[in-house]
């Protein structure tokens, strides 16, 4: 069974938007834009939806409350102390009380940061654990009003990279210090129970 020319056509303008969109290629020219964007927003008929016509639609969002990196969903919310997360994740709570002792002054920036600035602490640490290949600049590029993090960077540009790597190391541990446990405060906490 062949594709229509309509539906051949939008197929190979998504695929070019797709090219470009990811750095590859020309941008699609002004007529595929149109039909690209009715294609995005058209919603077929599930009885003659086509292999394409299932490429724009694309997967299902996940259920609400669900939320997952790589696969897994996250335990049911609730408040952990951070003795029960590191219990639950000893490699990267033992990875993150390295960093904290090796970078304190950071690590008490950070935490400060992050009881002024809850929910960007919270975006920070959730999109390091899943964008694992890029950089800080990369986040800080698309954000404004980011200017405490910003100054904290530039005061310790190793120790925030330091802190990023762990993250891409240990997404799902990150994901849940910061959605179970105590965020970054966990650090002090686990360095100080861990201390001689």
């Amino acid at each position: 069974m062949g594709c229509s020319s309509s539906a051949s056509s939008t197929a190979v303008a998504i695929t070019g938007a797709i090219a470009f969109a990811c750095g590859h290629g020309d941008p699609p020219p002004k007529e595929s834009r149109a039909e690209l964007t009715s294609a995005l927003v058209a919603a077929p008929d599930p009885a003659s939806q086509s292999w394409n016509e299932a490429i724009v639609l694309g997967p299902l969002p996940p259920p609400e409350g669900h939320r997952a990196i790589r696969g897994e969903p996250l335990p049911p919310p609730g408040e952990e102390t951070p003795a029960a997360w590191a219990q639950r994740r000893p490699a990267a709570a033992r990875e993150l009380v390295r960093w904290g002792k090796e970078h304190p002054a950071a690590k008490s920036a950070l935490v400060t940061w992050e009881r002024d600035e809850p929910e960007k602490a919270r975006a920070l640490i959730e999109w390091a654990a899943g964008h694992p290949n890029e950089s800080l600049d990369s986040f800080l590029m698309t954000r404004l009003g980011w200017d405490s993090l910003r100054s904290v960077r530039v005061a310790h540009p190793d120790a925030v990279d330091a802190l990023l790597v762990w993250c891409h190391r240990s997404p799902r541990a990150a994901e849940e210090l910061v959605t179970r446990s105590h965020g970054l405060a966990t650090v002090v906490e686990l360095s100080d129970r861990s201390a001689p």
